[in-house]
């Protein structure tokens, strides 16, 4: 008891919730039996099949149309209550066959044929150009083995750079021809 008494908010507020959701489910039923005697299941099911009705009769007649047939008069299926079995599914053949597949024409099969000869015509003439070039090359080229001898008067780096005046200028070439000091 001195629970209550101590948290007698709470109670108060789970009170006032239970009240409204019992208020609203109240609402929600008054609104269902007002809206239960306007809703007629039968008359929207009525208005359905007469508009499926129309839908079919309108594709009917531009099938026919298309066929070059007259539209039909009068509708073929009559109108049928909910209580009757469903109607059956309905497949409408294509009398007309069916177009064949797409076959590109013979011109156009020579003037591709003809674009691959002449490819394959300039891909074997780079192809022997290529093969030229490199033969041309391999003949050029010196081989590894052949050892180049420096001229009688020239000395070796080494040899230079024992030299105080060709030191300096080898570090004033080096700094003026070498990459800037912000890169190094």
């Amino acid at each position: 008891m001195d629970w209550i008494l101590d948290h007698f908010q709470i109670l108060i507020g789970i009170a006032g919730v239970v009240a409204y959701w019992i208020n609203q489910l109240r609402k929600n039923a008054a609104a269902r039996s007002e809206e239960s005697p306007q809703r007629n299941p039968l008359g929207e099911l009525a208005e359905a099949d007469e508009r499926t009705r129309r839908i079919q009769e309108e594709i009917r007649r531009k099938i026919a149309e298309r066929r070059g047939a007259s539209a039909p008069a009068a509708p073929v299926q009559p109108v049928r209550s909910q209580a009757e079995a469903p109607a059956p599914v309905v497949i409408v053949r294509n009398d007309e066959l069916a177009a064949p597949a797409y076959q590109p024409e013979k011109w156009m099969d020579e003037t591709v044929l003809e674009r691959q000869r002449v490819l394959a015509a300039q891909l074997a003439a780079l192809e022997a150009s290529r093969a030229a070039a490199v033969r041309e090359a391999q003949t050029v080229r010196t081989p590894a083995s052949v050892v180049v001898t420096a001229p009688a008067g020239e000395l070796s780096l080494l040899q230079e750079l024992r030299t105080a005046r060709s030191l300096r200028q080898a570090i004033v070439l080096r700094e003026v021809l070498g990459p800037p000091v912000a890169l190094r």
